[in-house]
């Protein structure tokens, strides 16, 4: 699991690399709100929250 906020930036920032080869042609503003989104994105698709399993359930 990837909980370190470097590993998660780190991986936000090479793909908005691959996503916007030429660089970014918005503002600051709409950028930080992009990173923002990936940043959340990416902490729930690697860190997915734990489920409750009932004792004694076979899935």
């Amino acid at each position: 699991m990837l909980s370190n906020m470097n590993e998660i930036d780190s991986l936000v920032f090479e793909y908005l690399r691959l996503k916007h080869p030429k660089g970014w042609d918005c503002s600051e503003a709409d950028f930080i709100s992009e990173v923002q989104r990936l940043r959340a994105e990416f902490t729930e698709l690697l860190n997915p929250p734990q489920r409750d399993i009932p004792p004694g359930f076979i899935g």
